[in-house]
C-alpha cells in the first residue's frame, strides 16, 4: 500500500472510529490497584463481585463501584513469585454460588512446578477469607525446567469442564519440546472432570 494510500485508509480509520467507537464504549471510572494483577473475574452468583488475582498470592473482592471489600484467599509466602511465577488464574465452579468452590493455579515457593488447586468458601456470599485449610490439590505439574513461560489461565467451559492453560515449560523457544510432546502436559490446553471426585 503506498504513502498516499496508507494516508487515506488512516483518515478513515479514525473518521470512522471516531463516530463509532464512542456509541460502543462506555469507560465510568477508573480503579488503580496496587501489585502485579494476574486475573479478573466474577463468580457468576448474580451478587455483582469483581475478584483479582495478585501475583504474590491474594485475589482481592470488590463491589461494583471497585471499592475493596475483603480478601478472597491469602496464600501470601507460601508461593513462588519471581520471573513469570506466582498465583496466576481463577475459576469459579459454576454452581460456586451453593457449593463455594473455586480453583487457582499457582507455582508453590521454591519450585518451577504449576498447581491447580480447589477452596471452599463456607459462606460464598461472604466477603471474608476463604481458610488454607480448605484446599483441596487437584493437579500438580513438575516437568517444568525453567521459571517462565507459567501459562496460568484457568476456565469453566459450556460443558461443564475446567479448562486449564499450561505453559511450555521455560526457556526460549521451548526447548523441551514440551509443545509437540504429547506425553507431558506442559504446552497443552487441559480439559478435566472436577466433578467427578468432591470429597
Amino acid at each position: 500500500m503506498g504513502n498516499c494510500m496508507k494516508r487515506y485508509f488512516l483518515y478513515f480509520f479514525f473518521s470512522f472510529s471516531w463516530y463509532v467507537l464512542p456509541a460502543q464504549i462506555r469507560f465510568t471510572q477508573v480503579k488503580t490497584l496496587s501489585g502485579t494483577l494476574t486475573d479478573i473475574g466474577h463468580a457468576g452468583d448474580g451478587s455483582n463481585r469483581v475478584f483479582i488475582t495478585h501475583k504474590t498470592g491474594t485475589i482481592t473482592i470488590l463491589d461494583q463501584a471497585f471499592n475493596t471489600l475483603g480478601t478472597l484467599l491469602d496464600l501470601s509466602g507460601q508461593l513462588a513469585t519471581d520471573s513469570e511465577k506466582g498465583l496466576l488464574g481463577l475459576a469459579f465452579h459454576p454452581d460456586f454460588e451453593n457449593n463455594g468452590h473455586f480453583f487457582v493455579n499457582y507455582n508453590p515457593a521454591n519450585t518451577n512446578h504449576t498447581v491447580i488447586a480447589r477452596f471452599t468458601a463456607s459462606t460464598p456470599s461472604a466477603n471474608t477469607t476463604v481458610s488454607i485449610g480448605t484446599r483441596k490439590i487437584i493437579l500438580t505439574i513438575t516437568e517444568a525446567a525453567n521459571a517462565n513461560h507459567k501459562g496460568g489461565d484457568l476456565a469453566f467451559g459450556p460443558d461443564g469442564y475446567l479448562y486449564i492453560a499450561t505453559g511450555d515449560g521455560g526457556g526460549g523457544g521451548d526447548p523441551q519440546g514440551s509443545g509437540q510432546n504429547g506425553n507431558i502436559l506442559l504446552g497443552k490446553i487441559l480439559r478435566l472432570d472436577i466433578d467427578t471426585d468432591q470429597a
